[in-house]
């Protein structure tokens, strides 16, 4: 019987190995950036999309309260106060400055389970590049209807002078 409790036991082990290795392998491929933090805020996990996305290996910061962060002080506030203000589950954007330019982030937050150790997890995607284009789309929409506008008085406008060039003529 204890053989067979071993046996199973390793199996089990061999299974829950696998699914971390699964995870982590999902995580790390996916590129939108996710971290993971403890109960007291300190980073847990970072992928790979998350330190593309902010430009910064975080695994140095490992360990460090959120609140502590030197480089991200601004994401760190927004995350802080979504969790104080809005609770277990939230989604909002971001803007950051940084040199000059402007990254827009999508971020959505939620509360890890007590069972398997409590925390929080946030996961964000660079949406600049997504709103630049819809900015130009749309600009684009409202240079085609001027465009028309302009051209819907022009139409009885030409025809006139066509007229009253045939007249004269």
């Amino acid at each position: 019987q204890l053989d067979d409790a071993r046996r199973e036991t390793e199996r089990h082990r061999q299974q829950v190995e696998a699914a971390s290795a699964y995870l982590e392998s999902v995580l790390a491929n996916l590129s939108a950036g996710v971290l993971a933090f403890d109960r007291d805020g300190r980073l847990r996990a970072a992928n790979r999309g998350a330190m593309a996305i902010l430009r910064e290996d975080l695994t140095e910061l490992e360990d460090q309260p959120l609140a502590e962060w030197p480089r991200h002080g601004a994401l760190a506030a927004a995350v802080i106060a979504a969790f104080k203000e809005r609770g277990h589950e939230w989604q909002q954007e971001l803007e950051l400055e940084e040199g000059g330019a402007t990254q827009v982030l999508l971020m959505r937050g939620s509360t890890l389970p007590e069972a398997g150790g409590g925390g929080t997890v946030v996961v964000f995607d660079d949406i600049t590049q997504l709103i630049s284009a819809q900015r130009s789309a749309a600009w684009g929409q409202v240079a085609q209807r001027l465009a028309h506008e302009i051209k819907n008085p022009l139409t009885p406008i030409q025809l006139s002078a066509e007229r009253l060039q045939l007249k004269l003529a």
